[in-house]
């Protein structure tokens, strides 16, 4: 145990070191600089010009709150997915990914054509951890998070 913290504070010990020697090259190479004809290019010179137009008060004034609506059309959009996601889910081939369930317990689910192979639930269970998971075949078996192979 020991061993393998002291390779993994080796790792990130490293990980920071290397940014740092990122910069002692001996010779910086300079930016490229954009030339007159860069320049020209990036710039349409034969292109039609924009109609453009200031608006006038009553304009501003007539346009003043217009994000209110799109921000409360989001937010029903956003619930009306949610609820989607939570009671029919997203549906990819044969599997089907169902998110949290009303009453609390589920917390996700996987089902390959309609029946689960995986679920995440968190709930009173026989073991310590409220959170645990129920894999196929036997998904009546609560399994704790941290050791899945294990079952009650």
């Amino acid at each position: 145990m020991k061993s393998k913290s002291t390779f993994f504070a080796g790792v990130l010990a490293a990980s920071l070191a290397v940014p740092a020697f990122a910069n002692d090259t001996p010779e910086a190479t300079p930016l490229p600089q954009f030339t007159a004809a860069d320049t020209q290019m990036l710039f349409e010179q034969d292109a039609m010009p924009m109609q453009l137009a200031v608006l006038s008060q009553q304009e501003m004034k007539e346009t003043e709150g217009a994000f209110a609506p799109m921000v409360y059309g989001a937010l029903v959009a956003a619930n009306y997915a949610w609820t989607a996601f939570r009671v029919s889910g997203v549906v990819a081939g044969a599997y089907r990914v169902i998110g949290p369930a009303y009453n609390g317990g589920r917390v996700l689910q996987v089902m390959h054509n309609n029946n689960p192979i995986f679920r995440l639930d968190n709930h009173r269970n026989p073991y310590t951890s409220n959170f645990h998971v129920h894999l196929a075949p036997n998904m009546n078996l609560h399994r704790p998070w941290y050791a899945p192979w294990r079952g009650n």
